[in-house]
């Protein structure tokens, strides 16, 4: 039980730095003038989307989107 403790204590701060670091994804930012290029960026990253969306848009909007968002 003393060598399995010792052993655990030594492993300790390795994986405390392995499972806390917080990896920062690349931040984006786009200027978008274009009402139908805003609508086709919303599809497009509907469709590459892998586990979750968050989207605001206005009631008016969503049959734009309705089918993308189905989709994903």
């Amino acid at each position: 039980i003393d060598r399995l403790r010792s052993d655990v204590d030594a492993m300790r701060p390795g994986l405390a730095e392995r499972y806390s670091r917080v990896e920062r994804q690349a931040e984006q930012f786009e200027v978008i003038k274009s009402r139908a290029t805003v609508i086709k960026r919303i599809r497009s990253l509907l469709a590459d989307a892998e586990s979750e969306v968050a989207l605001s848009i206005t009631a008016k909007q969503l049959p734009e989107v309705k089918e993308a968002l189905v989709d994903a």
